[in-house]
């Protein structure tokens, strides 16, 4: 059974879901758990996975297909940043462009440790933020703690439903 092949009637004849903790529990046994466990097991990048029929698929996008019948069409995004947080008042359908726009610290890979912040040539803080495809530079800025607070602002601005 493919993910796309698994319906919400099947879903529930499997898993309970609590939409108030996010809680996926198993009413079968399978894969060493048994009935009344929470499903799945965490993943090294922080995502919980579920064996549904051979098929690892994640707690969140389960929980979607719970509540509302139907697989979601983007991404399924986080609200508060927390991929564990599978309450279902937390969870938004969205494109992938928008799930990006929730970034809440630097990635592993930036030179200056602050999202949206890097250095210049000139030895100069730059600010700059994505949008709808687009870059947005915010300035140069003497410290790194004005070209956060510029990023901060713009991305309040931008970024709407972002909770930063």
């Amino acid at each position: 059974m493919a993910k796309t092949d698994l319906t919400a009637a099947r879903l529930r004849e499997l898993l309970s879901y609590d939409p108030e903790t996010g809680d996926l529990r198993r009413l079968v046994p399978a894969g060493g758990q048994r009935i009344g466990d929470v499903a799945g097991s965490v993943t090294r990048r922080g995502y919980r996975l579920v064996n549904i029929s051979g098929h690892r698929v994640m707690a969140h996008r389960l929980a979607w297909l719970y509540m509302t019948g139907a697989h979601p069409t983007g991404v399924i995004d986080h609200k508060d940043g927390d991929s564990l947080n599978n309450r279902f008042d937390n969870l938004r359908d969205v494109t992938q462009s928008v799930n990006l726009q929730n970034q809440r610290k630097a990635r592993s890979i930036s030179t200056s440790g602050v999202l949206g912040v890097h250095l210049g040539r000139r030895g100069l803080w730059m600010s700059e933020i994505s949008f709808d495809g687009k870059r947005i530079r915010l300035g140069a800025f003497k410290t790194i703690e004005d070209a956060q607070a510029a990023y901060l602002i713009a991305k309040r601005q931008y970024h709407i439903g972002c909770t930063i």
